[in-house]
Order: structure tokens, then C-alpha cells, then sequence
């Protein structure tokens, strides 16, 4: 089959797709796909002996895909094998005849030398005599089993249980009659309880924390289906919630399509949102949330004019199904628009609203995406900026190159494993994996290893720097506490600093602490403890209990919700903080404070895209005082273009900024005109505010860099320039020289020297140390990468330090 699509160079590229049978049976033995622009590919299948007896015939026994035509000739070598794969049946060798058609074993070519494959295995299965699988091996020999109920009759399954590799069970109740789980009961006994309607819908669950014999009036949600030839037919949703039930509608067409949703509103009525399709079951419009007078009903709610929805966007389709427009109304008036064109089936164009950025997308006969080209004006006009990309025979990413000439690769093993990545920046890395597809080590351009071990769960359990027995970075243990939950954490060898945890009913984290030694258990000396408590129903956070730190006494919060789930308030003894919202759901206003001494925050939304427009803090002390009302305006793609504040605090005067961006949206001007306008160009003369300035910044566009940063001031303009090493060269994006600065970097990429700095990095590529000519400052970062401690001096060695929990 040969299929030609019209490209936007002119002519056409083609995909020539054939498949050659062969045996008296007629099988496909190859598959070729030929395209004019993308790497051809070749499927070749050898099959099992043919059990005639057993009706078993064409069961594959194994499977090369290649890059190249069918027809080249010569071995398959390395550099042309993208997958191979074997399976046997049965318990037979690979290419035996079936006797049942139970796939015993699979295996996959891991490794080539020359023409020669390694074969390794994948997986082998176990059945029982319906032909269930009963036990599974995978890559590391590691077992899983799955248990039946009734075990070796032919009636249906009520049960099954499964254990895995490290031996702990779960297991699932079924409903005879459909299949569908009744209980699910997890390697901790936890149990999941579910009911169902006559025709098989679910009407309710019941989690963990809720026994379905205890509370079988109150699930944890509910459903109800209401289906009418007459009018709209719903599902109708029941969710607990702190201290009451949340009731969401949603109404569907008579093809059971989503058409409109309906949730409470904060305060009175619902919230809704409306999908439409066209008569090709295409979605064609979509609503943000909006406020309806009704509270859910069920009934369709249609506004009596668009001009009564927020926020509306529609999609337009050509003839051929695909997307020419994206619409965005505001209360029914068009306010920004998206256009796409189909020069050839190779690109699309899409210009975006006034200050987006143009770009062609080019992809081959694949789907693979092979150019993007960004335009700086408002529409597809000369050469642009182009970046490409690269792809191996197998469809993965092997190069991209930015329109500066910067080049970035990848390359892969047989299993589809990144082993090897080169940045221009960070340099080279090198990754080794194990058979089941965990990182072993990775090699970074410094030369520094880190090797890593893991459980029979595929989960870390150590770092070390340079190989698995050199030194201990950091550390995992799992499963005292609860089945698949951390216990704790450690950096270092011999719990330098470790982090424990501990967990709830529902095995939600309730401690976690930093003890005084590596021991876990909870002790009156126990240091820098947080806490969590959570609501009884729902799960939702209720107290939270903060530690003594930094000259700060203890601290605990305690968190309330309002009537849709919302988080109402967080209170505390020093603290105070009470959250308000807008109907639709949005934050409208944060209250902070205490004994008199308030400071609220309010917010403003852009109607049509939700964005804040609006900031205003308002103090009370006495009275209240709008400190700062902050008008916002963005463009059409949602940059922010002004910002504008006033105050009623006598002796602070309005303050305008303005923002002007380039064609890829990057910042090139600030600036505070007098005048509030920021539709004129600045000037030094126009400039205004408490803190006036004008600040412009060079970039360049091909690799984003920023090139110069000038101040304009009415003594004179005042530029810093900033120097990078060459396009294509080693870190051309790293600053030599800013002003008179210069800086210096490692090779992968860390900063080591800037004015009045030296910085270190330890293994795991994280700042370690900061030197100055006051001292030195260090971190110590927890298992996961985050700083756990900070020392260092403000003035002098030591004088400052933290720790973060």
C-alpha cells in the first residue's frame, strides 16, 4: 500500500507499507515500511511448528525489527536491530509446536557483538488448568502469584489473590454474575468495599477508614443514575467531606457524553461547566467554571445568552476534521484567537493572539516532530528561528539543535534506556541500568559516579559515590511501619542525618522527625518533629504541629473547611488566617492576623481566562487602610504588560511599571512612566513613581541568552554586557563575563567562581559549600535532594543556621 501526502515544499512524500506471506498456511513473515522521510523499517516473524491437531497455528515465535528495507542483504548488525523478541509455549523451546497456546516464556535481545544477540529472558509463566496465569517470573528472577477462587472448577472467579516478590498478599473480591470487584483488600488488610446496581453500575464505595458494615448508609461516595427519554439523563456523585457530604452533578446527551457539570457554589446557587459537540462527536465548545442561580439539579441549566458566561472557548474544524481556530468569548464577545494552516501534511502553522509567538511545527510521515521554526513577528513571515530534532529508527530522540547551532543527543540501549546524554552545558552523562530498567550508576562530566541499590520492590535503597561499595550517601528503608511505606531516610554513612516517618490508619504521614542519633524511635530529645493529624471522614489535614526552631516556640495549626471542601480557615496560638472565596472556587481573599492586627489580600480575575488582575492588601490596625490596590494587565497570551498600584497610606505615591517583551516573549523592557501610559515609549524624561527606573535587556533570540542589561538614568545609560563562549562550543549558555565579573564553572556546569564567591558542589551535583571573604556557609540536604541545614555565616563562620523539616 502506498500512500502519498502533499508536503508544504511542493511534491509529496510517500509511505510504501507491504507485508510478504509465505508457508502453505500463508503467514506474514515480513512487514516494510518505506517512507521518502523518515527511516525505514523492517518487521520479520518466524513462527512456532504448526500443531494441526490443536487448530494452533501461526503463533509467533519471534519477532526482529530492524531500520533498513526487508530486502537488504547481509546480517543484522547492532546497528540496525531495534527490538528483537522471543516467545515459547507451553513449556517447549522457542520455535516448539504448541500444545495449549500458554506463552511460558518470553525473551528479548538485550545486548549485540557484531551479528551476535544476547538473549535474555523476560518473563516465564506458570497456568493452572483453565489457563490462568498462577505464577510469573520477571528479568531478575523475581516471583509473583495469583490465587483463584474456586481453584480448579470451571465456575466463575469470586476471588483472587496475588502475592508478590517479597511476599505480601492482596487480594480481590469479584461479583459472580459481572466480574466487578466487590472488595479490595490491600498487603496491609486494608479494605476498599464497593455495591452495585442491577445493571452492574457502581452505586457506592467505601474506603479503608469507612467499613462498609459499620457505615452502610454513608459511604464514602455515592452514585445515582438517572436516565429519562423526556429530559437530561445524570449521574449524581456523593462525596464526604469535612463535616458534612458535597453532592456534583453531571448531565449527559443520550450518547452518554458529558455535556454539562454541576457543583455547589461557595455560598448559594452551583457552579457549572458546558461541553458541545458537533455532529461528528467533535468537542467544539468548552466553558470555565461559571456561577448558575440553581444549586445542582439535574436540570440542564442553559443560559439565556452567552453574554451570561464568563468565559467560553470554541474550536473550528476544517473539512477534513482538523483544527483551523481556537475562539476565546468573554461574556459572548470574541477576546483572543488562535489560527492554525495545513501548508502540507508535513507542517501546521499556528499564530497565536497579539504577543505569542508564531511557530511552523513540521513532523515526518512517522508523527515524530522534526522542525519548530518561531517567528518574532505577528505572523508566519521569513525564515524564523528553527530548532530540529533528530529520531534513531525505534522513534526515540536522539539530537536536537537550537537555531543557534547548540547541539544536545541522546543515545540508547536495546531496551529503550537513555545511556548516554550530552548537553552542551552540563556535559556528558553515562547511565548503566539493570535488566529490569533501574538506573545502577550514572557517570557525570566531572567524572563523579553515583551507584545506587534496590530492593526486590524496584525501589532505592542507597546511594554511594563511585561504586556500591564506596562511600554511603544517602539511604531508604521501607515497610516496618506499614507495607510499602518509608520508614526512614538517612544522608550519610551512619545516620548523619536521618529522617523518620510514621503513618496513620489510612497510611497517611502523621510524624515525620529528625532524631538526635540514627535511631527512630520517637524519644523525648527527638528534634525537629513535625506532626499531621487529618479528619476522621475525609482524610483532609486538621492539625499540623510545627517544632521549635530558629528562636521560634512550638507551633500548632489547626486547619477548618467550609461546606464544599474548601479550606476555610488556619488558625494557630501566634497566627490567624481565614480564607475567602469566590463563587466559582477561586481564592478571593486571604485574612492574616490576630488580636486587632489584621492584613487582608484580595484578588481580582480576569473573567475570560481566570488569571489574577487584581491584588490588594488591605491592614487593620485601628482601621483599615488599602496599603496597595494592584491593577494587573496582561496581553492577550497572559503577559503581564502592567502593573499598576495605588495606596490610601498617606505619603505613598502611585506606582506604574510597564513590561515590553520580544517576539519569543522574552523581557526586553521595564520601565515607570509618570504618566500610568505604557503605550508610549520610555523615556528618562517620562519616567515617575516612588521608584522610578528604566531597565532594558539585550537577548539573544537564537539561544535566549541575555546579552546586556542597560540602565537608563538622567545622569546616562549605564550597560553591562554579558560574554558566553561561542555557538556550538562548550557551555553556550554559561556567562564568562557579566560587567566586570568574570565567572567560572565546572564541567558539568556548576557555577565554581563568581565575584567574591567560590562555590563547591558535592557528588549528587547539589551546592555544598559557598566561600566568602566572611566565611563559609554549607548545606546538608536530606535523602531526596532537599536542604535539611544551612550554616554559614552573615558575619563570620557560623553565626547563621537552619534547618528545614
Amino acid at each position: 500500500m502506498v500512500t502519498s501526502e502533499p508536503v508544504s515544499t511542493g511534491g509529496s512524500r510517500t509511505t510504501t507499507s507491504s507485508t510478504a506471506f509465505a508457508g502453505a498456511w500463508g503467514l506474514s513473515v515480513t512487514q516494510q515500511v518505506v517512507s521518502s522521510d523518515a527511516p525505514a523499517t523492517c518487521a520479520t516473524t518466524v513462527y512456532a511448528a504448526v500443531n494441526a491437531a490443536a487448530n494452533l497455528v501461526g503463533s509467533v515465535s519471534e519477532v526482529l525489527t530492524t531500520s533498513g528495507a526487508c530486502d537488504q542483504s547481509g546480517t543484522v548488525g547492532a546497528d540496525r536491530l531495534i527490538s528483537g523478541v522471543r516467545t515459547a509455549y507451553d513449556g517447549a523451546a522457542v520455535g516448539a509446536a504448541p500444545t495449549r497456546g500458554e506463552v511460558t516464556m518470553t525473551e528479548a535481545v538485550t545486548e549485540m557483538s557484531g551479528a551476535a544477540k544476547t538473549w535474555t529472558v523476560a518473563s516465564t509463566s506458570v497456568y493452572d488448568g483453565l489457563g490462568r496465569p498462577v505464577e510469573v517470573t520477571d528479568v531478575l528472577g523475581r516471583v509473583s502469584k495469583t490465587a483463584y477462587t474456586p481453584a480448579t472448577t470451571g465456575g466463575p472467579t469470586t476471588r483472587v489473590e496475588t502475592t508478590n516478590p517479597v511476599g505480601w498478599v492482596s487480594s480481590t473480591v469479584l461479583d459472580p454474575a459481572r466480574g466487578a470487584e466487590l472488595s479490595v483488600t490491600d498487603e496491609n488488610g486494608k479494605v476498599t468495599s464497593a455495591t452495585y446496581d442491577a445493571l452492574g453500575r457502581r452505586t457506592a464505595v467505601w474506603l479503608p477508614n469507612r467499613a462498609q458494615a459499620d457505615n452502610a448508609s454513608s459511604p464514602s461516595s455515592a452514585f445515582a443514575y438517572g436516565v429519562s427519554q423526556t429530559q437530561a439523563s445524570t449521574v449524581t456523585t456523593k462525596t464526604l467531606i469535612p463535616g458534612g457530604t458535597k453532592t456534583t452533578i453531571e448531565v449527559v446527551d443520550g450518547l452518554g457524553r458529558l455535556v454539562q457539570s454541576q457543583a455547589p457554589a461557595v455560598g448559594s446557587g452551583g457552579v457549572n461547566t458546558d461541553t458541545a459537540y458537533d455532529s461528528q462527536g467533535r468537542t467544539v465548545s468548552t466553558t470555565r467554571p461559571y456561577w448558575a442561580t440553581e444549586a445542582p439539579n439535574g436540570k440542564l441549566f442553559v443560559p439565556t445568552s452567552m453574554a451570561q458566561v464568563p468565559s467560553r472557548t470554541d474550536t473550528v474544524f476544517d473539512a477534513a476534521g482538523r483544527t483551523t481556530a481556537s475562539v476565546l468569548y468573554t461574556y459572548g464577545d470574541e477576546t483572543s484567537r488562535t489560527r492554525y494552516a495545513y501548508p502540507g501534511a508535513d507542517r501546521t502553522d499556528m499564530v497565536p493572539p497579539a504577543g505569542g509567538t508564531p511557530t511552523s511545527t513540521f513532523t515526518n510521515s512517522r508523527g515524530e516532530k522534526t522542525k519548530l521554526v518561531q517567528y518574532q513577528g505577528a505572523g508566519i513571515a521569513g525564515a524564523g528561528l528553527a530548532t530540529t530534532y533528530e529520531y534513531n529508527p525505534g522513534g526515540k530522540m536522539t539530537g536536537m539543535v537550537d537555531p543557534a547551532g547548540n547541539r544536545w543527543a541522546w543515545q540508547y540501549d536495546l531496551k529503550g534506556n537513555q545511556v548516554v546524554a550530552d548537553d552542551p552545558d552540563s556535559g556528558r552523562t553515562v547511565s548503566v541500568y539493570d535488566l529490569a530498567g533501574n538506573v545502577l550508576s550514572t557517570t557525570d562530566a566531572r567524572g563523579q559516579v553515583l551507584a545506587y541499590t534496590y530492593d526486590q520492590l524496584n525501589r532505592k535503597t542507597a546511594k554511594y559515590s563511585d561504586s556500591t561499595s564506596g562511600a554511603l550517601l544517602a539511604s531508604w528503608s521501607f515497610d516496618t511501619l506499614a507495607k510499602g511505606k518509608p520508614t526512614s531516610s538517612t544522608t550519610g554513612a551512619a545516620g548523619a542525618d536521618t529522617q523518620c516517618f510514621r503513618y496513620d490508619y489510612l497510611h497517611q504521614l502523621t510524624e515525620a522527625w529528625t532524631p538526635k542519633s540514627s535511631d527512630c524511635a520517637p524519644t523525648p530529645t527527638t528534634a525537629y518533629k513535625v506532626s499531621t493529624l487529618y479528619t476522621q471522614t475525609t482524610g483532609e489535614v486538621s492539625q499540623i504541629t510545627l517544632p521549635a526552631i530558629g528562636g521560634l516556640s512550638q507551633e500548632r495549626l489547626y486547619y477548618v473547611y467550609d461546606g464544599v471542601g474548601n479550606l476555610d480557615s488556619i488558625s494557630g496560638s501566634t497566627m490567624y488566617g481565614i480564607v475567602s472565596y469566590t463563587p466559582t472556587g477561586q481564592v478571593s481573599q486571604i485574612r492574616r492576623g490576630s488580636s486587632g492586627k489584621m492584613l487582608y489580600t484580595g484578588f481580582g480575575y480576569d473573567p475570560g481566562t481566570g488569571l489574577v488582575n487584581q491584588s490588594i492588601d488591605t491592614s487593620y490596625v485601628g482601621g483599615y487602610v488599602r496599603e496597595a490596590d494592584r491593577r494587573i494587565t496582561r496581553n492577550a497570551v497572559g503577559g503581564i504588560v502592567k502593573i499598576a498600584s495605588t495606596s490610601e497610606r498617606a505619603g505613598v505615591a502611585a506606582d506604574t511599571q510597564c513590561f515590553g517583551y520580544d517576539g519569543l516573549q522574552q523581557l526586553t523592557e521595564a520601565w515607570t512612566p509618570a504618566s500610568g501610559d505604557c503605550g508610549a515609549s520610555p523615556s528618562v524624561a517620562g519616567l515617575g513613581g516612588p521608584a522610578a527606573y528604566w531597565t532594558s535587556y539585550g537577548v539573544d533570540a537564537a539561544t535566549g541568552n541575555r546579552t546586556s542589561t542597560t540602565t537608563h538614568t538622567a545622569g546616562g545609560d549605564t550597560t553591562t554586557a554579558y560574554v558566553y563562549p561561542a555557538a556550538g562550543g562548550v557551555r553556550p549558555h554559561a556567562a564568562t563575563v557579566i560587567g566586570a565579573g568574570e565567572y567560572a564553572y565546572d564541567a558539568s556546569g556548576n557555577t565554581v567562581a563568581r565575584p567574591g564567591q567560590a562555590l563547591s558542589w558535592d557528588e549528587s551535583g547539589k551546592l555544598s559549600t559557598v566561600t566568602t571573604e566572611e566565611g563559609v556557609q554549607s548545606r546538608v540536604y536530606d535523602a531526596e535532594g532537599n536542604v535539611l541545614l544551612q550554616t554559614g555565616p552573615e558575619v563570620g563562620v557560623g553565626s547563621n543556621s537552619g534547618r528545614n523539616t
